[in-house]
């Protein structure tokens, strides 16, 4: 009987260890710098998206979200801490899983390549990941997953603009060129 209660005891501890130390929780950020703003609105945006495409059908029942949000989460870590995880997990047919398999190659090329290929934005994965958790919980505080999008345009694409438009250039209008 001693040996039922220390066990029951010890599985009791091990379920209050894994579920308080739950990682992938709604919470709001710490944001510094433009960087980390970019990378948690990164995060959102895709959350949005997965939500409105993929987990729509999902939604009225939470238990069945909960699982589809897992199973996602999985696939990115998968793809994300092992090499050719697709290949490794190609028994997994469940879509939203090979869809967490598919942003979690994106996101490991991102990490090489910086934030949406931009070498000068370092991928942050923690700030990406709480956004894209935030967006998936449809979490309300901060920037929303609906602000999220058009802030990442605007703001990537005036630094795509000023890192590709030559300083200090002579212009020369195009009516002064002359056709030899």
């Amino acid at each position: 009987m001693k040996k039922i209660n220390i066990l029951l005891a010890v599985i009791i501890v091990a379920a209050f260890t894994f579920t308080s130390c739950n990682k992938d929780k709604v919470q709001l950020p710490k944001i510094e710098t433009q960087a980390d703003s970019l990378n948690y609105a990164f995060g959102l945006a895709n959350g949005n998206i997965i939500t409105n495409f993929y987990l729509q059908p999902y939604k009225a029942n939470p238990d069945s979200l909960e699982a589809k949000i897992s199973l996602l989460l999985q696939g990115i870590d998968k793809a994300t801490k092992e090499a050719e995880a697709d290949k490794k997990e190609a028994d997994n047919k469940d879509e939203i899983f090979q869809l967490g398999l598919q942003f979690g190659n994106s996101f490991k090329q991102q990490m090489k390549d910086g934030l949406l290929g931009v070498s000068t934005l370092a991928f942050n994965e923690t700030l990406v990941r709480q956004g894209l958790i935030n967006a998936l919980y449809d979490f309300k505080e901060g920037m929303t997953a609906l602000e999220a999008e058009p802030y990442l345009n605007k703001t990537m694409k005036s630094i795509i603009e000023s890192q590709t438009v030559p300083k200090n250039i002579d212009t020369v209008a195009p009516d002064s060129i002359s056709a030899n």
